[in-house]
């Protein structure tokens, strides 16, 4: 399910048109509270399409440093330390010329330094070194400390997003439906497991039932979101909208036309079940 469109922007994939997909309806137009150091509100790029925000990116594929990840580990989310979700991260990509202990070879991305760097950033990385700071060879080692260049998603001089590597090549699947300006308003809980999600399309509200498992990846903002107002959260935050938990919202309700293991792609907008993947 996504909430936004089929399609991206025209023009999306060429790379340096990324700084206007941001005033495009492919994003979200949230802005950030007032910054420090910027001195004003900060415009954050969440995509509302297909692909998400790796549709109007920057196209940086980094995987962060394994400090990161211990800090996940320390707040008790066991399991996903940097070692741990090496075996993922390779397999989502293929980055030549990387070391193949730590870097995928045959994944749907394709991840490498700009074919034609940057000779201002060629320069920057010069300087940073003569003043004695580390020249590091792959940034996404999970290693290293220092300056280099970072990974693009960038293939024969155009954006690779996640519809490009995994959508577009499942779209054939009889077992795959694609909703699109479909607005999810909650995950539906039974007995403290997720079983599927409500959303309306065009005010409409329809539910999509899942017998396996529901993903949900609604980014960093959007996805704490749905599982608040799911009731899943911070319970002074939630505390105080109890009373208010069991009221639905008041579209007209419609219960899908055919269960959930019947499913096809659909034309962009149509109202349908879907089988549990929720992506805005």
């Amino acid at each position: 399910m996504e909430a936004g469109a089929a399609e991206p922007p025209a023009g999306s994939e060429n790379p340096p048109a990324w700084p206007y997909l941001l005033l495009s309806p492919a994003n979200w137009g949230d802005v950030a509270l007032n910054q420090t150091a910027a001195e004003r509100p900060v415009p954050v790029a969440r995509g509302r399409v297909l692909g998400g925000g790796s549709a109007i990116n920057a196209m940086v594929f980094t995987r962060g440093h394994r400090s990161s990840y211990e800090r996940w580990v320390n707040a008790g989310a066991k399991g996903w330390d940097f070692d741990d979700l090496l075996p993922f991260f390779r397999r989502t990509e293929t980055a030549a010329g990387r070391d193949p202990a730590l870097r995928g070879t045959d994944g749907p991305l394709t991840v490498g330094p700009a074919a034609q760097p940057n000779p201002v950033i060629a320069a920057c990385l010069d300087a940073a070194e003569e003043v004695g700071y580390r020249r590091v060879d792959d940034i996404s080692g999970g290693l290293e400390e220092g300056f280099g260049w970072t990974d693009l998603n960038i293939v024969a001089g155009r954006r690779q997003s996640a519809l490009d590597a995994y959508l577009r090549p499942a779209r054939p699947r009889g077992n795959l439906s694609i909703v699109t300006g479909a607005l999810a308003h909650r995950l539906l809980i039974n007995r403290q497991r997720c079983g599927g999600v409500e959303y309306s399309v065009s005010g409409e509200l329809s539910r999509a039932r899942a017998a396996g498992e529901v993903v949900l990846t609604a980014d960093i903002i959007g996805t704490p979101k749905l599982l608040m107002l799911s009731g899943i959260g911070p319970a002074f935050a939630l505390r105080p909208h109890r009373h208010r938990g069991g009221r639905r919202p008041a579209w007209r309700r419609r219960e899908p036309a055919r269960p959930p293991g019947r499913l096809r792609h659909l034309p962009p907008g149509a109202a349908h079940s879907a089988g549990g993947e929720q992506s805005r």
